[in-house]
């Protein structure tokens, strides 16, 4: 199910709730990296938004790499190796479609569920296809870099801006499956002893590296939904002010002129307000204007109902 994204959220009586729940984590420091619902929802929403970009420009290079990887070997290396065709085969099988995939899923928001999923599991396609080409190469003596396979992981992983409870599990079958192919295929013990404590700390690193970043983006984004909520809401009444009107007045517009329907604006003033507040005094004038306020957000039935408070 599509999260609702920030502007199409509940704005009447929720802007009390959001910024109590903003508060809350802030001073939690979310330290699992997991916000209370339905913060989560709509931060992941907001994660995957900015990570978006990374993936299909990582998408892009994988591709350009593998045509240029594909011309050095004809070029430079050993265009005679009779590893070459299924290395090439697993290049352009398996590796380039799962970049194209993941690419093709990425530029669709529609499909931003499968966005995650989708590239976790390209990765661990091009990871393991550049494994099985090292196995290939060392059947024919030519031997690759041990740690490419780790390396690939490691770079797309932080250039993709993976979350870490998503990366953690990925990492961990990574490295079980990694390692048993380098222990099956290294005759030399020392070697693939090394070899594996040089995999290891690489993903912990990797590991490591995903949670600080996960955790500063995370209070980043408490802090920037804070002064959001602040921004736009009316101390007095925690409604939304001007700013926040304005702002949706103008998306509400677009998309009833989008869907064909239509809006309506309601103005309403609270009788003999300024005798009232004369008489008794400011600090009853604002408990007036604040249950005005609670008793017309009480009337909201839909996100797109807006309300906003204005003293003369």
């Amino acid at each position: 199910m599509p999260v609702p994204s920030s502007s199409e959220r509940p704005v009447r009586d929720d802007i009390g709730r959001t910024a109590d729940a903003v508060q809350h984590e802030l001073a939690r420091r979310a330290t699992r990296l997991r916000f209370q619902a339905p913060l989560e929802a709509v931060y992941q929403e907001w994660q995957a938004e900015g990570s978006r970009g990374a993936r299909i420009a990582l998408a892009v290079v994988v591709i350009a790499l593998l045509a240029i990887n594909t011309a050095n070997e004809f070029i430079l290396l050993r265009p005679e190796a009779k590893f070459l065709p299924l290395a090439h085969w697993i290049q352009w099988g398996i590796e380039c479609p799962a970049a194209v995939v993941a690419l093709l899923v990425h530029l669709s928001r529609r499909l931003k569920w499968l966005w995650d999923p989708v590239f976790i599991v390209a990765g661990m396609l091009v990871a393991f296809g550049v494994e099985a080409q090292r196995v290939l190469g060392l059947s024919q003596g030519f031997d690759m870099p041990a740690l490419f396979a780790p390396v690939a992981v490691v770079t797309g992983a932080i250039s993709a801006r993976l979350r870490f409870w998503l990366a953690l599990p990925a990492s961990v079958l990574f490295l079980i499956v990694w390692s048993v192919i380098e222990v099956l295929y290294l005759d030399n013990p020392a070697t693939a002893t090394n070899v594996l404590f040089a995999g290891f700390v690489a993903l912990s690193g990797l590991l490591v590296g995903l949670y600080g970043q996960e955790y500063h983006s995370r209070r980043a984004w408490l802090q920037q939904e804070w002064n959001r909520v602040m921004s736009e809401t009316d101390p007095m009444t925690l409604m939304p002010n001007r700013r926040a009107l304005t702002r949706l007045g103008d998306e509400l517009t677009e998309r009833a002129q989008r869907e064909h329907q239509s809006i309506a604006l309601a103005v309403i003033d609270i009788d003999h307000f300024k005798r009232y507040n004369d008489e008794w005094g400011h600090e009853r004038g604002d408990e007036c204007i604040r249950r005005v306020g609670q008793a017309l957000a009480a009337q909201a039935r839909r996100a797109q109902d807006v309300g906003q408070s204005h003293r003369r």
